[in-house]
């Protein structure tokens, strides 16, 4: 066989071996932006909500929407309310993983966050932070690690949901990176 022709086939093997790969972690979803009531802001891929800090009210329309879980990556004394409180009277499960800075944001943050994440084809979650901020980077990691999405595409989704402090960046990029 064509030296050329070795050449070829080889990056067709390898490009259907990535595909195969990819096509094993389940489609990709889209990610888009919609709303939630006031909060700012929202995106949503498949059934997980990507949002900044919702209120009371949005809770309520979460609920209405159909999401089960509210998964926050605040610290409990960033609000001046008890969103615990207003998640379960709005008939919400909720998760705190406080994460108030770059160096909070563990590895365990981040296994339990994807591991939420991958849950979510079975439920909805609305995940959230202030400002979307911490939640780009955990999505950074689900999307590539769980989904199969390319590092780059991930990262820009991950800057339009609200990724823009390269602290949380490189915490992110560094798992990833450990885990590949």
């Amino acid at each position: 066989m064509h030296k050329g022709s070795l050449l070829i086939l080889g990056l067709c093997v390898t490009i259907a071996v990535v595909q195969l790969s990819a096509a094993e972690k389940g489609p990709v979803m889209k990610l888009q932006k919609t709303q939630l009531g006031s909060t700012n802001p929202v995106h949503l891929c498949g059934k997980v909500y990507l949002a900044g800090q919702p209120g009371s009210q949005d809770l309520k329309e979460a609920k209405r929407l159909g999401v089960e879980c509210v998964v926050s990556l605040r610290d409990p004394g960033e609000l001046p309310w008890n969103e615990a409180e207003a998640a379960k009277e709005a008939g919400l499960k909720f998760l705190q993983l406080p994460v108030k800075s770059p160096d909070a944001l563990t590895d365990e943050v981040f296994d339990k966050v994807r591991e939420i994440l991958r849950d979510s084809a079975d439920h909805s979650v609305l995940l959230h932070c202030g400002a979307a901020v911490r939640v780009g980077a955990v999505w950074l990691a689900f999307r590539v690690l769980d989904q199969g999405v390319p590092y780059e595409q991930a990262l820009a989704e991950a800057h339009t949901i609200g990724l823009r402090v390269p602290a949380y960046e490189a915490k992110a990029k560094a798992y990833i990176e450990a885990r590949r």
